[in-house]
């Protein structure tokens, strides 16, 4: 089954690396959109996602996207694992929206130059 959600990106981590079976390289994020609900603005849904592969192209901090994913679980040692695997990346443009008040404090979208009431 294949899910779709939208929003701004407020934080991507490459978790690239070598594989420890065979030592070749692989390639993966893992990367967070803030759909903002116009019903409750000071409640917005958000999503982790992760993209595997160099076939998808990894979406910048700010960027407007829409994600259509797949949810994948597995389980190991009797530990249930899920995660929801990106496949399809539209950018609906750069920076075009902005994450919410609550994103921004808990740093998610701090720009460089906007330091609002920090210390230093």
């Amino acid at each position: 089954m294949e899910h779709s959600f939208s929003g701004v990106v407020t934080a991507v981590q490459d978790k690239s690396g070598v594989s420890k079976k065979d030592g070749s390289p692989f390639i993966s994020f893992a990367f967070r959109v803030e759909e903002l609900n116009p019903a409750k603005p000071e409640y917005p849904e958000a999503m982790a996602f992760e993209i595997f592969g160099d076939k998808v192209q990894c979406p910048k901090q700010g960027d407007n996207v829409t994600v259509d994913y797949n949810v994948k679980s597995n389980v190991w040692e009797g530990k249930i694992f899920g995660s929801n695997q990106a496949w399809k990346i539209a950018v609906n443009g750069s920076g075009a929206g902005q994450p919410s008040r609550a994103a921004q404090q808990a740093g998610y979208a701090a720009s460089q130059d906007d330091t609002g009431d920090m210390p230093f």
